[in-house]
């Protein structure tokens, strides 16, 4: 292979990756609905009676989302093989567990009802926020992938 060839191809990798990270912006409508769906969860698991509907709900709706999203894209795109997204999600992962804690300790009567809808509204809030910048991490780190 000559330098010309080597740099032709490298130049198709780069204008591939570029297009990758391109089709892979998520829609506006995906991270405020993945927030309330995280508040509608976390608020209802502090409820004797609602616990379970909430936890359907969020079932019915990440699917839906999921789905949503392939179909426009046509790919899925996991931070958790990429670099630093093992990092990021397990942050995540530890915010979202305070706030279900928060919200089972509720549940039995340990902490006053709203507890659990600041749990929920505040974790909502927060995938609110981080998932633009997740995403962002994401396509940055597809479209510089070396």
């Amino acid at each position: 292979m000559t330098a010309d060839e080597a740099r032709t191809q490298l130049g198709a990798l780069a204008e591939g990756r570029a297009a990758l990270a391109d089709r892979v912006v998520t829609p506006w409508w995906y991270h405020p609905a993945l927030a309330v769906l995280v508040a509608i969860f976390l608020a209802s698991q502090g409820a004797q009676q609602w616990w379970v509907i909430g936890f359907a709900i969020y079932c019915a709706g990440l699917v839906g989302l999921v789905t949503a999203y392939r179909n426009l894209t046509g790919v899925w795109v996991s931070s958790w093989d990429l670099p630093n997204g093992r990092g990021v999600l397990i942050g995540v992962v530890a915010v979202l567990l305070a706030g279900f804690t928060v919200s089972l300790v509720t549940r039995f009567g340990l902490l006053p009802w709203w507890s659990a809808l600041l749990s929920g509204l505040g974790c909502g809030l927060f995938v609110w926020w981080i998932g633009p910048q997740v995403d962002s991490m994401c396509r940055d780190q597809v479209q510089d992938a070396r």
